[in-house]
C-alpha cells in the first residue's frame, strides 16, 4: 500500500512537470524569449573594433560636433585607439539557428541565469568604460584649463545604480512570492497524494538554490557599480582642482604678455627708428599667440570626441539593461501562466484520481512500465541540461579572458594617447621659450643702441 501511494504521488509531480515543459515550449513569449537570449552574447563589439580598426564603417547618423569647424586640418591617428572613437558603428554578430524542440523544454530548468549574466556583463563593461574615459580625460582638463569636466555623468551613474537596487529588491520580493507558492503547492501534493518523489524534490531545491544566486550576483553588480561611481567622483574632483592650478597659470601668463606689450608701446613713441625689429617682435607673438590657439583648439576637438564616445556607450548600456528588464517581466508571466496551468491539471488530476482509483489497481503493472521509461527520459534532460551548463560555465571563462584582454588594449591606448599629447605640448612650449628668448635678445639690442645713441 505504501509503495503504491509513493508511485502514485511521483506519477502525479511527473505529469504536472510535462504538463509545465508543454504549455512552456508552446508559449510563442517563451519562443521569443529564447531567441533574445541567444542573441545576447555580452560585449563582443571591442573584439570587432579591434579588427576592423583599419577598415572603419560609415555610421547610419553621424554625431554633430559640439564645437564650430576649425581651418586646421584635424590629426590623423597614430593608434588603434584613435581609430576606435572614429569607428562609432560596430559589426552585430550573427543570430545562432534556432534551438528544437527539446532544448526549449531545457530552457525551463535554467531560469533566467543568461539575464544575470548579462546584467553583470553590462555592469562590467560600465566600469571599464569609465576606468578608460578617466585617463585620457585628466590629460585633456591638465591642458586646457577653460573646459570643465562632465558632472552628467555622475547624475546619470547614480540613477543606473537606483534603478539597479530597485530592480534587485522586486526581484527578491517576487522570488519569495514563487517560493511561497512553490511550498503550498507542494504541501498540497504532499497531503492528497503522498510524499514527493526524490527527483522532483531535488529538482524545486536546485529551483530555490538558482533563485538565490541570481539575488547574490545582482547585489554584488550594485556593489560594484557604486564602487564605480565614487572612483569617477574622486578623479572629476581631481580634475576640476587642476583645472584651476592651471586658470592661475594661464592669468600669469596673460598678465605679463600685457606687461610687455606696455613695455613696447612706449618704445614706440621714444624711439622711432626702431620700427622694423619692434614689427619682427610683434610678428613672433602673434605666430606664437596662433599655435597656441591651434593647440588649444586640438585639444578642444579631442575632448568631444571622448565625451561623444562616453555619451555612446553610456546609451548602450542603458538600453542594455532596459532589455534585460522587459525579459525579465515577460519571463515572470510566463512562469506565473505556467503555475496556474500546472495547478489547474493538479485539481483536474485529483478528480480523475478519485474516479479511477480502482482501475489503477488492475492497470498497475502497465504503469510501471510507463515510469520505468519515463524515468528515463528525465534523466536523459538532466544529463542534457548539465551539459547546458558545463557549456554555459567555459563561455563564462571565455568572456572573462576577453574582458582582460579588452582592459590591458584600453590600458595600453590610453597610455599611447597621453604620451603622444604630452609630446604636443613639450613642442609647444619649447617653440614659445624660443620665441620669449629671441623677443629679449631683441630688446637688448634695441636698449643698447638707444643708450649708444
Amino acid at each position: 500500500m505504501n509503495s503504491n501511494q509513493g508511485f502514485r504521488g511521483g506519477s502525479l509531480n511527473d505529469t504536472a512537470y510535462n504538463a509545465l515543459a508543454t504549455s512552456s515550449s508552446s508559449d510563442p513569449g517563451y519562443n521569443a524569449i529564447t531567441s533574445v537570449e541567444n542573441d545576447e552574447r555580452g560585449y563582443d563589439f571591442f573584439d570587432a573594433a579591434h579588427k576592423n580598426v583599419s577598415t572603419p564603417s560609415t555610421p547610419s547618423t553621424p554625431p554633430t560636433p559640439s564645437t564650430p569647424p576649425t581651418t586646421s586640418t584635424p590629426p590623423t591617428p597614430s593608434t588603434p585607439g584613435d581609430a576606435f572613437f572614429d569607428n562609432p558603428a560596430r559589426p552585430t554578430t550573427p543570430s545562432p539557428p534556432s534551438k528544437g524542440k527539446y532544448q526549449q523544454k531545457e530552457m525551463t530548468l535554467q531560469g533566467d541565469i543568461s539575464t544575470d549574466s548579462g546584467m553583470s556583463k553590462v555592469m562590467e563593461g560600465l566600469a571599464v568604460h569609465q576606468d578608460t574615459a578617466a585617463g585620457p580625460s585628466q590629460q585633456a582638463d591638465s591642458c586646457n584649463a577653460n573646459i570643465s569636466a562632465p558632472d552628467t555623468s555622475v547624475e546619470s551613474l547614480q540613477t543606473v545604480v537606483t534603478e539597479l537596487r530597485k530592480d534587485v529588491a522586486s526581484r527578491d520580493s517576487r522570488i519569495s512570492e514563487l517560493e511561497e507558492m512553490l511550498r503550498k503547492a507542494n504541501n498540497k501534493n504532499r497531503a492528497d497524494t503522498g510524499s514527493m518523489s526524490a527527483p522532483d524534490a531535488k529538482l524545486v531545491q536546485q529551483t530555490i538554490a538558482v533563485l538565490r544566486e541570481k539575488v547574490a550576483s545582482c547585489n554584488t553588480d550594485v556593489l560594484l557599480a557604486e564602487e564605480n561611481v565614487a572612483l569617477h567622483f574622486n578623479t572629476m574632483k581631481t580634475l576640476s582642482q587642476r583645472n584651476e592650478s592651471r586658470g592661475n597659470e594661464i592669468l600669469e601668463l596673460k598678465t605679463r604678455i600685457r606687461f610687455h606689450e606696455d613695455r613696447e608701446a612706449t618704445m614706440e613713441y621714444r624711439q622711432e627708428g626702431l620700427l622694423l625689429r619692434e614689427f619682427r617682435v610683434g610678428l613672433n607673438e602673434r605666430r606664437l599667440s596662433a599655435e597656441v590657439s591651434q593647440v588649444l583648439q586640438e585639444q578642444e576637438d579631442l575632448l568631444d570626441e571622448f565625451e561623444l564616445g562616453i555619451a555612446r556607450l553610456l546609451g548602450e548600456c542603458a538600453h542594455r539593461i532596459q532589455l534585460s528588464d522587459e525579459l525579465y517581466e515577460i519571463r515572470t508571466g510566463r512562469l506565473q501562466r505556467n503555475l496556474d496551468q500546472a495547478l489547474e491539471r493538479t485539481t483536474a488530476l485529483e478528480r480523475s484520481i478519485e474516479v479511477n482509483e480502482v482501475r489503477w489497481a488492475h492497470d498497475k503493472q502497465f504503469l510501471e512500465r510507463k515510469a520505468e521509461v519515463e524515468i528515463e527520459r528525465l534523466r536523459r534532460h538532466l544529463n542534457r541540461a548539465l551539459d547546458r551548463t558545463a557549456t554555459l560555465e567555459q563561455s563564462i571563462e571565455g568572456n572573462e579572458r576577453r574582458w582582460a584582454h579588452d582592459k590591458q588594449f584600453l590600458e595600453q591606448k590610453a597610455e599611447v594617447e597621453i604620451e603622444r599629447l604630452r609630446r604636443h605640448w613639450n613642442r609647444a612650449l619649447q617653440e614659445a621659450r624660443e620665441l620669449q628668448e629671441e623677443n629679449a635678445k631683441l630688446k637688448r639690442e634695441a636698449a643698447e643702441q638707444n643708450q649708444s645713441g
